[in-house]
């Protein structure tokens, strides 16, 4: 048998016939994937530099969503139920979560995170400081394709160091039957090359939120230009869950992304919407479609459905629903086909629909 043969030929007792090392087999890899989910979510929870630029302090963990003033009235017993995609499964589970964990992630330091104590702590969302939390959102987004970038980068370098240790290890048992050395001059296969192909994703992903999200939103904070438009809706009326996340809108043949974060407090409900000033009036035709409460309400559901899947909704009002609309609900969460301003064709709140429409009948008899 020749060298070839020996190390790479059919049936050699090195490699599998897709000449992979023979231990990596489907255990292998099966390993291997479930060690990335580990590593992706130790990533999440990893307490680095602040993800502000130019700021060396630890960070400390922040929450998208204030704990205190928001999370804490959603609620029961300090924890809330929102979405988590089964990456095995690929399906939407509802899945419940302590408010000290909800919506945490370790992005801010201690003096950055004061930003939003303005209307954190006591839930003042008159609070300047408002201004800022769709900004938290943004940052949001930078460090979880932050995180999963490195976990990738890590493992593409693991693997590649494995592959080239182990083909090393066979050329040196040959070296000396050969009067030349053997030149390693490239380990790349269909993993390496996929989790190559993942990281240039996530990097020009991350690219275009810090250029036209990030940017933006930060020079129109700072005075610097007014690209970005805000609006604030004010409900009369409670909604019993939370959400702070973006979605993408159509105008035209073009996309823009919307920003959005709902937070109720006592017997009512504060929403903010920041997005490019370019589709302004795009935007605000959608939402003077929905000028009453209740119509506000089919924007809010679409949202949770067709718009973002970062909210959290109270246990007692999502167990009030029929096994019907909660499957409904978590199936079309993975729908890429609609955006935010179509409504459903059914309605969540339906409590909260019937104590308005109480309360409207009520207030039509006062009145007669």
């Amino acid at each position: 048998m020749d060298i070839y043969d020996r190390l790479f030929g059919d049936n050699n007792e090195y490699y599998n016939d897709t000449g992979k090392p023979k231990y990596m087999d489907g255990n292998y890899f099966k390993q291997f994937h479930y060690g990335f989910i580990s590593e992706r979510e130790q990533a999440r929870k990893k307490k680095g530099k602040c993800i502000i630029p130019d700021c060396t302090d630890r960070c400390v963990s922040s929450h998208t969503i204030p704990e205190s003033a928001v999370l804490k009235r959603v609620a029961q017993e300090n924890e809330v139920l929102y979405p988590e995609y089964n990456a095995q499964l690929k399906i939407y589970e509802c899945k419940p979560i302590n408010i000290k964990k909800a919506s945490a992630f370790p992005g801010f330091c201690v003096q950055h995170e004061s930003m939003f104590s303005g209307f954190e702590i006591n839930g003042d969302f008159e609070d300047p400081s408002i201004a800022l939390q769709n900004l938290r959102i943004v940052y949001r987004y930078l460090f979880g394709l932050s995180s999963l970038t490195k976990v990738f980068k890590r493992k593409l370098a693991a693997y590649k160091k494995e592959i080239t240790d182990y083909k090393m290890q066979r050329f040196s048992e040959v070296k000396h039957l050969l009067k030349k050395g053997l030149t390693l001059t490239n380990v790349d296969d269909e993993i390496s090359l996929h989790l190559k192909s993942q990281i240039e994703k996530l990097e020009n992903q991350y690219a275009y939120i810090h250029n036209e999200d990030l940017v933006p939103l930060v020079n129109t904070l700072s005075g610097e230009d007014s690209s970005i438009s805000m609006y604030t809706v004010h409900l009369d009326c409670e909604v019993p869950m939370c959400l702070a996340g973006k979605s993408e809108f159509k105008s035209g043949d073009k996309k823009y992304t919307v920003h959005l974060s709902i937070f109720p407090r006592a017997g009512k409900t504060f929403c903010c919407f920041s997005l490019p000033k370019l589709y302004e009036e795009d935007f605000i035709r959608s939402l003077i479609k929905h000028s009453t409460d209740i119509g506000f309400l089919n924007v809010i559901e679409s949202w949770m459905v067709y718009g973002t899947d970062f909210w959290y909704i109270n246990p007692i009002e999502w167990n009030s629903y029929s096994k019907e609309k909660q499957n409904k609900i978590m199936t079309l969460l993975k729908s890429t086909d609609h955006f935010p301003d179509e409504e459903l064709d059914f309605t969540i709140f339906d409590n909260l629909r019937a104590t308005l429409l109480a309360k409207a009948e009520e207030d039509l008899t006062q009145k007669k």
